[in-house]
């Protein structure tokens, strides 16, 4: 990886796809990203004795921090892990629990975490329990979280959070049917697909980007591959490229995308196999 990437990642609302018609024609799809995405050279995080997913980033003065689902081979449950990359260019298999279940609605199982930074500075971490999302806080950048008190909302899983004007948009799949849902939707933003992943913001113009990644079935009899859907309002989105891939469907399957975009450059983390295992990988655009 360019290591001074690390170090120079901002928040992913400044960073503008192809740009809006005036009011934010929908003939203009933000791409905040979208690819092309170039696969890197080595695994980012790995460990042969468990199955790693779901990843979520935090730029942080010593690296990009993730945290990731982390569940031992031939287990039923599963925790939340963190590690610390300093660079890219080099794989870690230095991982650390993080969070746990110890919640009776959690049925013994944490994963697919989501972050985001609250107005005030701290950080929220929604989580899938069960069949339920929760939440938990931290003040002091990650090191410990604090649950809140029971789940947050019901029937929802894999969370992708995002804060937007103040507001805290919660996007999520359910466990009876695949699509993407918005938290209080009916119907599906993005039907079909699941795993999602949410990038965006205002532009310095003051226009609404969003960008969903997501995991979608191939056009084609193959692996599950990554796709992308972009939206000016954050309730219609539109598949970009026709709903094609945006990384190459012939590769092995790729899951639960995590985007770590810029104004220069992005990444893209999502987990896929490893051998026996299925590690934390990355794409890097342009």
């Amino acid at each position: 990886m360019r290591a001074a990437a690390l170090a120079a990642v901002v928040v992913a609302g400044t960073a503008c796809g192809d740009g809006g018609a005036p009011g934010g024609g929908f003939e203009h799809l933000p791409t905040l990203g979208a690819g092309p995405y170039e696969k890197l050279s080595l695994r980012v995080i790995y460990d042969l004795t468990a199955d790693l997913g779901d990843p979520a980033t935090l730029d942080t003065p010593e690296g990009l921090r993730f945290w990731f689902t982390r569940t031992e081979r031939g287990a039923v449950t599963s925790e939340i892990w963190t590690a610390l990359v300093t660079s890219i260019e080099a794989s870690t298999t230095d991982l650390a629990p993080a969070l746990a279940a110890d919640q009776a609605w959690e049925e013994g199982s944490v994963r697919a975490p989501s972050l985001a930074t609250l107005p005030d500075g701290r950080l929220a971490l929604y989580y899938q329990g069960a069949t339920a999302i929760g939440r938990a806080i931290s003040g002091d950048g990650g090191r410990t979280w604090h649950k809140d008190p029971g789940p947050i909302l019901e029937d929802a899983t894999d969370p992708a959070v995002l804060i937007l004007d103040g507001e805290v948009l919660v996007y999520h799949g359910r466990p009876d049917r695949p699509g993407i849902f918005r938290e209080g939707a009916t119907e599906p933003v993005v039907a079909g697909a699941i795993e999602p992943g949410v990038v965006g913001g205002r532009t310095a113009a003051g226009q609404v980007h969003i960008g969903l990644f997501y995991v979608q079935p191939p056009v084609e009899p193959g692996p599950l591959a990554i796709g992308y859907a972009g939206s000016f309002d954050g309730l219609r989105f539109v598949p970009f490229g026709g709903g094609a891939p945006v990384l190459d469907p012939p590769a092995p399957e790729e899951r639960a995308p995590e985007a770590h975009i810029h104004a220069d450059e992005g990444f893209l983390f999502f987990a896929e196999p490893n051998g026996a295992t299925r590690a934390i990988d990355g794409a890097h655009h342009p």
